[in-house]
């Protein structure tokens, strides 16, 4: 396929990859507020209705959870769990977001999330609880009464409450709502190990190699991104929430240095110094926030605007490269804007559920564009594949090139270098032969080189028919008129024998009009186990010579 053509299949795919994402925020912007339904299954009740009451004492019915409540700095939530659900020795599972929490059964407290004593992560993030119940309460009402700890707002998200049997809400949180986010977590480590197992045994040297490092890495950090969104990882590691809410922000913007490090190879000297400077200010960004987080009692939380206004930064930044770099100069660049652009939509998705808080919508959406990415990677790498076969073709192909003599069809100096650069030809022992063409320069006098180069292509083509029987030598022209044969000593029962068959090969093309073709030959035997080559091979061209001076003494 031309490169022409994949590029514009390339720009189509893109244009369906927008298309894709408008959908996306048509979905979230039409079903966010939709109920999504509240039965999990049989034995697994998703309550997304409660009795909210605010701090003043006002109560509110609300449905549709989850919902956020801005300007509160305290309140709490009732649910009513159905009278036929029996919750005796079952659990149920509570979902906060940047609180503290008191929960209570029946008016009894069953669990209290406290703030963090380390000051560095002090609301916990994103925090999930699944408390056992070993008797059936009375009322049947959990009352969660939460208090918001960011520093920047007062904002209080009231999620839905799931109740049942503790390996039921697992197995639905991890298989109705999570197993698409877990199989994109395993083919992004997949990936990852690919691209680095190609990278360290295929592209070592290659230039693909840096770019193949950056897109495993960028691999490597969505993965762990996904990770930290994910909902049965947030229950499996509770005791690394801490390391999860820190690794979720940390990803959010270095993700952007591996990104920038793709779009930044094939460019001008110039525009490359410009990517080091954004590169440079991302990681600065990222130095601001962990110090602030570290030495105040902010949060990553409070200082999202730094890393939104960041990533805005960047991908402004890779959209331009992309408009302003060439075909010629970045061929491959359609293909990491597949990359790019699921990203791009990913991370404003990101921007979105830190606005809203609302992690129900936002994994619905983030479905569909894992969906569209995964499909994505999967075109790059076939087309990074294809292209990068065509160059291994064309490298093959110019190296074969470069070691031909392209008059004969033997191979030329430079291979005739390389061959004596193998240590394989060192432990062979073997024949060298020389044939060197009689009085070539007097026939290119006499008759034309037009002649002389029908003579040096008349003996190119005994050596090469002389060369696919069972000797299998290895020949070469090394000059003018001069070539030299090796020839392993277990395929010659003698060196006689050897001379005969080529003596009897050249009798077929001996006649050159208006004379026969003449060459002298000298040639030496090289023991493996005691000899010099190089030694050798001066033998056999220095008899070459005797030969060659004695029959033009003659």
């Amino acid at each position: 396929m031309k490169a022409k053509t994949v590029s514009a299949y390339t720009r189509i795919f893109i244009l369906m990859a927008i298309i894709c994402s408008a959908i996306t925020y048509l979905y979230l912007i039409v079903f966010e507020n939709n109920d999504f339904g509240n039965q999990y299954g049989t034995d697994v009740l998703k309550i997304d209705q409660a009795v909210v009451t605010f701090e003043n004492g006002t109560e509110m019915l609300v449905s549709n959870l989850p919902q956020s409540f801005t300007s509160e700095k305290v309140l709490s939530a009732t649910y009513q769990l159905p009278k036929t659900l029996d919750l005796k020795h079952k659990s149920i599972l509570i979902a906060t977001q940047y609180t503290s929490y008191n929960c209570y059964i029946d008016g009894e407290s069953v669990y209290q999330y406290k703030p963090s004593d380390n000051r560095f992560i002090i609301s916990g993030g994103r925090l999930q609880k699944l408390i056992s119940l070993a008797d059936k309460p009375l009322s049947n009402q959990v009352t969660i009464e939460q208090t918001a700890r960011l520093v920047s707002q007062n904002r209080i998200v009231v999620e839905p409450l799931i109740a049942g049997e503790r390996l039921d809400i697992f197995t639905v949180r991890l298989v109705r709502e999570d197993l698409f986010l877990v199989i994109a977590i395993f083919l992004l480590f997949g990936l990852y190990i690919v691209m680095i197992m190609a990278k360290v045994f295929f592209f070592r040297k290659n230039e693909y190699g840096e770019t193949l490092l950056n897109v495993a890495t960028f691999y490597f950090l969505y993965a762990v991104f996904l990770i930290s969104q994910n909902n049965s990882t947030q229950y499996i590691l509770s005791i690394l929430s801490y390391t999860l809410y820190t690794l979720h922000y940390l990803v959010i913007l270095i993700v952007q240095v591996p990104l920038l490090l793709i779009f930044k190879r094939g460019l001008a000297p110039q525009k490359r110094n410009y990517f080091n400077y954004v590169i440079v200010y991302v990681l600065a960004v990222l130095f601001i926030q962990v110090l602030l987080v570290y030495i105040t009692d902010i949060e990553f939380e409070d200082v999202k605007l730094l890393s939104f206004f960041s990533i805005i930064v960047s991908t402004l930044w890779i959209i331009y490269a992309y408009f302003t770099t060439s075909e010629s100069d970045k061929p491959d660049k359609d293909y990491l804007m597949l990359s790019f652009l699921p990203v791009t939509v990913g991370t404003l998705l990101v921007i979105y559920i830190k606005l809203t808080l609302n992690h129900e919508a936002f994994r619905n959406a983030i479905n569909i564009q894992l969906l569209l990415f995964i499909v994505c990677q999967f075109y790059y790498a076939t087309c990074i594949y294809s292209n990068l076969a065509n160059e291994e073709l064309k490298n093959a192909e110019y190296k074969r090139l470069s070691m031909l003599d392209f008059m004969t069809g033997l191979k030329n100096r430079t291979a005739y270098i390389k061959h004596l650069e193998d240590s394989d030809v060192l432990t062979k022992s073997q024949w060298i032969i020389f044939i060197d063409l009689n009085n070539l320069k007097i026939l290119n006098d006499t008759y034309g080189h037009e002649y002389g180069d029908t003579v040096i292509k008349q003996m190119s083509t005994i050596i090469l028919e002389l060369c696919k029987t069972k000797y299998d030598c290895k020949a070469f022209r090394i000059g003018g008129d001069e070539f030299i044969l090796f020839v392993e000593a277990i395929r010659v029962d003698s060196i006689d024998e050897f001379l005969e068959t080529l003596i009897a090969i050249g009798a077929k093309y001996k006649y050159i009009k208006p004379l026969e073709l003449d060459y002298s030959i000298g040639y030496a035997f090289y023991d493996a186990t005691k000899d010099n080559l190089n030694d050798v091979i001066n033998t056999a061209d220095m008899r070459m010579y005797r030969e060659k001076t004695a029959s033009t003494t003659e």
